[in-house]
């Protein structure tokens, strides 16, 4: 379906002939005009001629007032003819505007959800439904991820998503929505996945049931360490060359006992759980085995 593309026409007999009919007067007020402009000329022309025979003597004052007074009215005819064509012409584009409103069109490229089964003849409101239509050029997933796992997806995350209806093909998208509340009944946290129907050729409809696949790369697994390492200051006790060195990170999500670390703490650092608060920076520390 594609944006303009007639859905539905309704009934639209009288409108149309009303369209008809003033279209009709409009080129009878269009002659009209054009009938008073060349008697306008005409009257203007004579006019002229009397002006000149008034001066050489051959026409009296008395012709060429009259002929003054024919002008005068020429010109007034012709005004009421112009502005009776632009009545008729704006009361063209209004019965015109009313005429289309018969014409249901598509007001997007998209599909058609449901179809409401009117038949010809039946009666509609302006209540009455008819089409229900979607864009779908770009299509979201929604899924419950179970809160264990919650700590390792974010927003922008790639996911493969694949429909068996839709052959068992994998479309590649994208987290655009994670919910940030656990649902108490189900455990799991609902996120959103936004995938490109249009790349995929529209194979994929709305209403689908999908599986989803997220996909991590390197760079997007978080680094999570115990939440118990973390003081709250936000400062973390490192172990470097067997010494104490206090470091400051940037904290992500918690869940489980774990926090991920954004920033401020290298994959493969040694962290101190517990036990070091009387610890500071420099003191020789040994690591358990």
């Amino acid at each position: 379906m594609k944006a303009g593309q007639l859905l539905i026409e309704l009934d639209s007999g009288e409108p149309a002939a009303e369209y008809d009919s003033q279209k009709a007067q409009l080129a009878v007020s269009k002659a009209e005009a054009e009938q008073s402009k060349a008697e306008l000329e005409d009257a203007a022309r004579e006019y002229e001629r009397y002006g000149r025979l008034r001066k050489q003597g051959y026409a009296t004052q008395q012709e060429y007032d009259s002929r003054a007074t024919t002008l005068a009215t020429a010109k007034a005819d012709y005004e009421r003819a112009r502005a009776s064509v632009s009545q008729a012409r704006a009361q063209l584009a209004a019965k015109g505007v009313n005429l289309a409103e018969y014409r249901l069109c598509a007001p997007i490229t998209g599909v058609v959800m449901e179809d409401y089964d009117l038949t010809p003849g039946t009666l509609v409101t302006s209540g009455t439904n008819a089409v229900r239509v979607a864009r779908v050029d770009t299509l979201r997933a929604v899924v419950e991820i179970p809160e264990k796992d919650i700590n390792g997806i974010g927003k922008g995350m790639t996911a493969s998503v694949s429909c068996e209806s839709a052959g068992g093909k994998s479309f590649t998208g994208r987290v655009s929505v994670i919910n940030p509340y656990v649902d108490e009944s189900t455990r799991t946290v609902t996120a959103e996945i936004l995938v490109d129907n249009a790349a995929a050729g529209y194979i994929l409809k709305p209403g689908m049931f999908a599986n989803v696949r997220f996909v991590q790369k390197a760079e997007e697994r978080p680094l999570l360490i115990p939440t118990e390492a973390i003081a709250d200051d936000g400062t973390v006790m490192t172990v470097e060359d067997g010494k104490i060195k206090t470091v400051k990170i940037e904290k992500g999500a918690s869940q489980n006992g774990k926090t991920s670390v954004k920033s401020g703490l290298a994959e493969g650092t040694l962290v101190v759980l517990s036990g070091g608060r009387n610890l500071k920076d420099s003191d020789p520390v040994e690591t358990a085995n």
